[in-house]
């Protein structure tokens, strides 16, 4: 039988992971997702802050995506990841639990990452339910209800202070982050009451958070309890294993595409800091097109509009005008053509030649010859020799 062969093989059905497969259909990639069906906002009944979709259920989303990138060939396949390697070349061939193999070209990495919260009765069960993570995500439903937050980490009472906002009943259990005196200071002023002693468990009643019982039998009424949880790399470790480079905290060090170090593998959703609404589906997107172009051009990287301004080179007709730039200038020659990377230079325009990128602009181009007509700058007294509507946008 003959192994199954991607453009690209997504691990991880998440909206990081769906996004990315969707606009890779479109382009007419062949693409597999690979969805174990265990999504980290799994515990929550609703999703909130998203644009169109808010109160949609997480399952909900995910199904309308499945149902989306399905339009474009693109296949859905329910199993996990039993191990993935480099093949000879640029390329992987992934395991499957059930033992099937699959070679992919390039491969995307979208397992995401996993909540480290504290290990206490009630709290794994009241997950996403009322043990809340993101007020903005939560602080509404919750809103001008007796809170609490739990700490647990460095940020425990910046995410007090936070959470105020939602309502103004709102204490501080210090468990095993107690606060200095500087945090102490700051949760007074906002009105934030503070217990201390470490909490004991939940208080569930009728299937309902109703408080705190700390280690001493005490027993703090609360309607919701927001905690911050660490992020930490996910459990199956599929980057590690392919020797991509980690940071101190385990996860792959990434470029702003999601490319990491090794050819033809790229991460999204691995990053330490909790994320914003449709930050994974953003990064999802980065890293599809970014991997489209390289195939698109033979593996080479397509440079983006950045890097296509600094790789070109100044006419020599320029030359002149580009030695009578003043070195002194208080500008210097960081955005000029004399500096040490040459810019995009436009033609002639109407009053003189601009050598500015875009528009002429005295923090562009450097300080231009005085002669001629034009404007100053009334803050360094640069003239420029042309007019910002007359300049032509072309490339020589």
């Amino acid at each position: 039988m003959k192994t199954p062969s991607y453009d690209v093989v997504v691990v991880g059905g998440g909206a990081a992971g769906l996004s990315a497969a969707l606009v890779l259909g479109r382009a007419r990639r062949r693409v597999a997702v690979i969805d174990a069906g265990k999504p980290r906002n799994a515990p929550a009944a609703h999703m909130q802050g998203y644009l169109s979709r808010d109160g949609m259920a997480p399952a909900e989303l995910l199904a309308v995506g499945r149902a989306e990138i399905a339009e474009y060939g693109v296949e859905v396949i329910d199993a996990s990841v039993a191990d993935v390697a480099a093949t000879g070349g640029p390329g992987f061939t992934v395991r499957l639990d059930d033992g099937v193999a699959l070679v992919a070209r390039r491969l995307l990495v979208a397992t995401g990452v996993r909540d480290r919260i504290p290990d206490l009765p009630g709290v794994h069960e009241r997950w996403g339910r009322d043990l809340l993570h993101c007020p903005y995500c939560h602080g509404w439903e919750v809103r001008d209800q007796p809170l609490g937050v739990l700490g647990s980490n460095p940020g425990s009472v910046l995410h007090a202070q936070l959470v105020r906002q939602w309502s103004d009943d709102v204490i501080y259990f210090a468990h095993t982050q107690e606060p200095s005196a500087e945090e102490a200071a700051e949760l007074e002023a906002r009105g934030i009451g503070v217990v201390h002693g470490e909490v004991a468990r939940l208080v569930v009643e009728d299937d309902r958070l109703t408080g705190l019982e700390l280690v001493d039998g005490r027993v703090v009424h609360r309607a919701a309890v927001f905690v911050r949880p660490t992020n930490v790399p996910h459990p199956d470790d599929l980057l590690r294993s392919l020797g991509c480079a980690l940071d101190d905290a385990g996860f792959a060090i990434v470029d702003r595409t999601g490319r990491t170090s090794v050819d033809g593998l790229w991460g999204c959703g691995q990053r330490r800091r909790p994320p914003r609404p449709g930050h994974h589906v953003r990064r999802g997107r980065l890293g599809r097109r970014d991997r489209h172009q390289r195939r698109s051009r033979s593996g080479r990287h397509r440079p983006g509009r950045l890097g296509r301004r600094l790789n070109m080179t100044v006419p020599a007709r320029l030359a002149d005008t580009a030695t009578a730039t003043d070195s002194t200038s208080p500008i210097g020659n960081a955005g000029c053509v004399t500096g040490s990377q040459p810019v995009r230079t436009g033609r002639s325009c109407r009053q003189g030649t601009c050598t500015s990128p875009r528009r002429c602009s005295p923090r562009r181009t450097g300080t231009m010859p005085a002669a001629g007509p034009g404007r100053s700058d009334s803050r360094t007294g640069i003239r420029t020799r042309c007019r910002p509507h007359t300049h032509r946008r072309s490339i020589e």
